[in-house]
C-alpha cells in the first residue's frame, strides 16, 4: 500500500528492486529518472514457493537464491537464472 501511495504521488517514479535493468540503463545514461521507488523492503517480493505444478517467484528473489535453493528441483530455471544477470 505504501509503494502504491508513493507511486501515486510520483507517477514518473521508476520502481527498483534488484536494480539489474534500471541500474544498467542509468549507468549507461539511457535513463535519468527523477525518482526511484525502492521496493526492497516489501518482503513478499523476496519469497518463492514451489507447488505440485507451479512455481511462484517474487520479483525481488535474487538470481543467486534461485540457483542455490531451486537447483535440485528446477535445474532448467537455475541454469537460466545463471545466464540472465549478475547475482
Amino acid at each position: 500500500e505504501e509503494a502504491l501511495a508513493a507511486k501515486a504521488e510520483h507517477p514518473t517514479a521508476v520502481p527498483i528492486a534488484g536494480g539489474t535493468d534500471v541500474m544498467v540503463e542509468i549507468n549507461f545514461d539511457h535513463r535519468r529518472p527523477e525518482y526511484l521507488l525502492d521496493l526492497n523492503r516489501i518482503g513478499e517480493l523476496s519469497e518463492w514457493e514451489v507447488g505440485q505444478e507451479s512455481v511462484r517467484l517474487g520479483a525481488s528473489v535474487p538470481y543467486s537464491s534461485i540457483m542455490e535453493h531451486l537447483r535440485a528441483e528446477l535445474p532448467g530455471l537455475a541454469l537460466a537464472s545463471h545466464t540472465v544477470a549478475s547475482p
